[in-house]
């Protein structure tokens, strides 16, 4: 199993369960599945394959976490580009990567444009048409999932490959540690260009809800100390956010 199921476990088990929002808009279950599977669509016509990346340069909003779990779907690996980047920075990033597709904003749209690959709108990923047949599902937990960048402080960035098995054992001592259950609810202030952002507060909170065992298949008692009560966020005062 991968995260890349994730939307789809999460539907089957509660479609009218609360799954992701920020201030613009806010997903159950249900929806969050079907705009995952809309946007992969998006990315399968624009080219996006088994094996691509996928770069997302948006700031932290429900479309930079569907965008991610619409490329998992495709067994596609994801760079998140910090929106702050200057456009040399940024241009940087996702040529070193090999991204052959940029979800941006027309921020980072502007900043990135004329490159050698394809720039995928806000708008094409914020209200996206249902496909008439759900891309395929990819479920390989060798496959590349996260190429996180370095801040470059010794260097220029380096990019880090996390395959799907190491996004599964991270998830896994995640919900251990916090002793997360189907009933935790995470508010999100860790920028999602930062791998601790997307594994903490995403995926690790949207796992555990997926499922009523870790992702290795364990229904062992957790241990650790709590980090968040459902209704009770950590930070009475964050930047723009994503709840999960």
């Amino acid at each position: 199993m991968t995260a890349a199921v994730i939307p789809d476990e999460r539907a089957l088990r509660d479609p009218a369960g609360a799954c992701l929002a920020d201030e613009r808009q806010d997903l159950d279950n249900a929806a969050f599945a079907d705009r995952v599977i809309a946007v992969a669509a998006v990315f399968a016509t624009a080219g996006l394959r088994r094996g691509d990346v996928l770069a997302i340069m948006l700031p932290n909003r429900v479309e930079l976490v569907t965008s991610m779990f619409a490329a998992w779907r495709l067994g596609a690996a994801v760079t998140p580009v910090n929106p702050a980047l200057t456009a040399q920075e940024a241009r940087y990033q996702v040529a070193d990567a090999g991204a052959t597709l940029v979800v941006a904003d027309g921020t980072g749209a502007a900043l990135l444009r004329d490159g050698p690959y394809r720039i995928i709108g806000l708008d094409e990923v914020t209200a996206p048409p249902r496909p008439a047949a759900p891309p395929t599902l990819v479920t390989d937990p060798e496959a590349m999932a996260l190429l996180i960048y370095t801040s470059g402080t010794t260097g220029r960035p380096k990019g880090v490959m996390l395959d799907h098995a190491n996004v599964s054992a991270t998830a896994r001592i995640i919900i251990d540690w916090f002793e997360m259950t189907a009933d935790t609810r995470s508010l999100l202030v860790l920028p999602l260009f930062h791998v601790n952002g997307i594994m903490v507060s995403v995926v690790s909170r949207c796992w555990r809800a997926a499922r009523r065992s870790s992702p290795n298949g364990s229904s062992r008692p957790p241990s650790g100390p709590r980090w968040s009560r459902p209704g009770r966020p950590s930070s009475p005062r964050s930047p723009p956010s994503t709840r999960c």
